[in-house]
């Protein structure tokens, strides 16, 4: 034995244990990163909350008229963004703002972000300006030792971009939480909240950069974690799983497996007890098992000339069944399908229509003068003119069904090509039996005259297909009556 049902155990349990394990690391994964997110998103923005309580607004409104006033009377072309960091002329124009760096409130408002920034896990707190006309996010104090972005220093803002445009209409809104991945800022998560006036104005935003690498190394550590405490749960669980498959499930196997090969390699015609001497008291399918194969021993010849016998016997009703159900349906003297057959068909199509997907058309066809063809000419005439009747029908409408549902009148339900060329091909069948009237070589019985009326389905009118039926039966006979009022035999 290549592979053994014990080998095969260890193996399944192993991979179930490592199909469950990478399955709860990549659920886990989402979930932890989507909790350390949201953990840090929450607290920065709790955080932002909390500092814009503790800011004078007056103060805030005197730091941002003072920069204001020197932004504004710089001339829009002089004027560098933070993408110019590196330009001689950056440090000119930051320059400019030297004197608001001195003012006590700029210190005080710097000193208290700076207080709580070196409390708590963020990278950056800072006051920043919304300039709709300049599209400019102005920097008023930021609480980095390094004062990375000095009073007066702005960002180029996209005024096409969503985010930007609800600001715009509704300034209370701030910055919703976004991350951004800048060359000079670096891997940031940034949120800002306004800041707000004693008249309830909104004045700027306060806003907190959290590292994102640091979310990360949380997230990181966290998974880690995880990964280490599920790798020894699923050592434990295959070791149990092992004992538990092998005792309950791999030894009685093997036990009925060897049982059934001794005893197919010696004389059965004796007489044996081997299945009744094992000792398996599983209450589960394997007990289940072996009594089966106990009980196989005095029945299966038996149960095998049954199942032969029973076999041929459904066979034979079967075919029996069809070929009777065949008989039934069809007309004795076309060989198309009678009446039973239409009834059958007219069930089915009240079944389309209750369902909403009926899509059909019925024709009414009827053969003129049978009586005078049976009383003139003998009824074996008159099935000669049914027969041929039925043959131009059916060679004319060849893509649906067509039935004989009386001893002169056909049916056909108008399906696929026919339902979509109904009119032509009722053109075209009335020109075959003008043709075949006016043709003086045919015995008289062979010159059959019919009329045909159709009509289609009427979605939200016709409650049945019987009512499409009397339609079409109704303007079969109108076409009956034309015809004899025309002098059409």
């Amino acid at each position: 034995m290549k592979f053994s049902l014990r080998n095969k155990a260890i193996s399944f349990i192993i991979a179930m244990s490592l199909a469950f394990s990478l399955v709860a690391i990549i659920t886990c994964k989402n979930i932890i990163t989507r909790m350390v997110n949201d953990a840090y998103l929450t607290h920065s923005t709790e955080l932002a909350n909390t500092v814009t309580v503790t800011l004078d607004p007056e103060e805030v409104m005197t730091l941002r008229e003072a920069v204001m006033d020197i932004y504004m009377s710089v001339d829009e072309d002089k004027r560098l963004n933070t993408e110019n960091w590196e330009n001689p002329g950056y440090d000119d124009y930051t320059a400019l703002f030297d004197s608001v760096r001195e003012m006590p409130e700029f210190i005080h408002l710097r000193d208290q972000m700076k207080l709580i920034q070196n409390q708590n896990n963020v990278d950056c707190i800072y006051l920043n300006y919304f300039d709709v006309p300049s599209m400019a996010a102005i920097y008023l104090a930021d609480a980095d030792d390094d004062d990375s972005c000095p009073p007066g220093s702005f960002d180029q803002y996209d005024m096409d971009s969503e985010e930007t445009q609800n600001t715009i209409k509704d300034p209370t809104v701030g910055y919703p939480a976004y991350i951004n991945n800048s060359e000079m800022y670096g891997w940031l998560l940034t949120v800002g909240v306004p800041v707000y006036s004693s008249d309830n104005e909104v004045i700027c935003y306060l806003c907190v950069d959290v590292d994102m690498n640091q979310i990360r190394e949380d997230q990181i550590n966290i998974i880690l974690l995880f990964v280490g405490i599920l790798a020894v749960l699923s050592v434990v669980v295959c070791i149990i799983g092992y004992i538990l498959m092998n005792r309950f499930i791999v030894k009685p196997i093997k036990m009925l497996s060897d049982t059934a090969a001794n005893y197919c390699n010696s004389d059965n015609t004796i007489l044996r007890h081997d299945f009744s001497d094992l000792k398996i008291t599983n209450h589960d399918e394997i007990g289940v098992l072996s009594d089966s194969m106990k009980k196989m021993e005095s029945d299966i010849n038996d149960y095998y000339s049954k199942l032969i016998t029973t076999r041929q016997e459904l066979i034979t009703s079967k075919e029996e069944a069809n070929r009777m159900g065949e008989i039934a349906n069809r007309d004795a003297l076309t060989g198309i399908r009678n009446k039973r057959a239409y009834d059958d068909m007219l069930e089915q199509l009240n079944t389309d229509i209750k369902q909403g997907n009926a899509r059909f058309g019925i024709a009414m066809v009827d053969l003129n003068y049978l009586k005078t063809i049976n009383d003139v000419h003998g009824h074996e005439k008159g099935d000669i003119a049914i027969r041929k009747l039925c043959r131009i029908i059916c060679f004319i409408f060849g893509h649906s069904p067509v039935f004989r549902i009386g001893g002169d009148e056909f049916a056909i339900v108008l399906k696929n090509g026919d339902y979509d060329n109904i009119d032509d091909l009722v053109k075209k069948f009335n020109r075959e039996i003008s043709e075949n009237i006016g043709n003086n070589d045919l015995p008289a019985w062979e010159k059959v005259s019919a009329a045909i009326g159709y009509t289609y389905f009427k979605p939200g009118e016709d409650k049945s297909a019987d009512e499409v039926f009397r339609r079409a039966d109704s303007l079969m006979y109108d076409r009956k009556r034309e015809m004899k009022s025309g002098g059409v035999r």
